[in-house]
């Protein structure tokens, strides 16, 4: 592979991906959204989006320091692709916001996985893994 080549692909990456978690950016989960509502015009496929927003992660970064952050971030990102189906995204959007775009899925099985999610993330959360 030349060069050129590699380096196109490390830009299109750093374009398309969260530097500190390798997960997919803003921009790319809402390419992801646009796909999912094309092909959920079929009756029979639905989609759901939920939204993470972590309680507290200012107090993290203030009292611990933004390393701590970084780790919890880690940590979090580890958690949730854990607990989530091979076929859905996980997405950071922006400080401690993620999204998971959760691919033919009923509102039933969402809310198993949200509550399965917020329990691991709360209990790993209280595990004090930053390191504080």
């Amino acid at each position: 592979m030349s060069q050129e080549r590699r380096l196109q692909r490390a830009l299109t990456y750093q374009a398309t991906h969260d530097a500190l978690t390798g997960l997919i950016n803003r921009r790319e989960l809402s390419t992801a959204q646009r796909g999912a509502a094309r092909r959920a015009a079929d009756p029979s496929l639905s989609h759901v989006l939920m939204y993470l927003d972590l309680d507290q992660f200012k107090v993290v970064n203030d009292t611990c320091g933004h390393e701590a952050g970084d780790r919890l971030l880690k940590q979090i990102t580890s958690v949730v692709q854990a607990r989530i189906r091979t076929t859905d995204l996980l997405a950071r959007l922006g400080g401690d916001e993620f999204g998971v775009l959760l691919a033919d899925c009923t509102l039933d099985t969402a809310g198993r996985i949200a509550e399965n999610l917020r329990q691991a993330i709360r209990e790993s959360a209280s595990c004090g893994a930053t390191g504080c």
